[in-house]
């Protein structure tokens, strides 16, 4: 607990030294331990994790959200006009209770877009990984 209460100083300082030295650069924080020190992914920014948010440029949700997840963040005080600096984590795999995933990953892709966030892919290699190789662009396409 004592050491992540500087994690949000750090994270400022990173931000601002990688935007000195590489303008394009982005500093984003996965959604893993809250403001106390726990590791617990929480699916949003919520009051637990914002204060990382708030440090940088932008988040990485984990990726087992429910669409009341986005619903809820959409409307979020600490989300509001920074909606494209949250990326909602998909898993392609599809491990836990998802959205989408495997040959439905648009449907997660859908929802994310329309609550107006960005996307972070978990795992994208699944096609290449699970299926044949020798019909990789016909199912990577699908």
């Amino acid at each position: 607990e004592a050491a992540v209460k500087n994690t949000p100083l750090f994270l400022r300082y990173l931000t601002e030294q990688m935007h000195e030295r590489v303008p394009s650069s982005l500093i984003l924080w996965y959604d893993s331990v809250i403001d106390d020190g726990e590791l617990t992914w929480q699916n949003e920014i919520n009051q637990s994790n914002r204060v990382f948010f708030d440090a940088c440029d932008g988040f990485f949700t984990n990726y087992n959200w429910t669409e009341e997840n986005l619903e809820w963040m959409k409307d979020y005080s600490g989300v509001r006009g920074r909606q494209a600096d949250v990326y909602i984590g998909v898993d392609v795999f599809a491990r836990g209770k998802v959205v989408g995933g495997m040959l439905e990953t648009n449907k997660a892709l859908d929802i994310i877009r329309k609550h107006n966030f960005s996307v972070a892919i978990f795992a994208p290699g699944w096609v290449y990984e699970v299926h044949n190789k020798s019909e990789f662009r016909t199912n990577q396409d699908k």
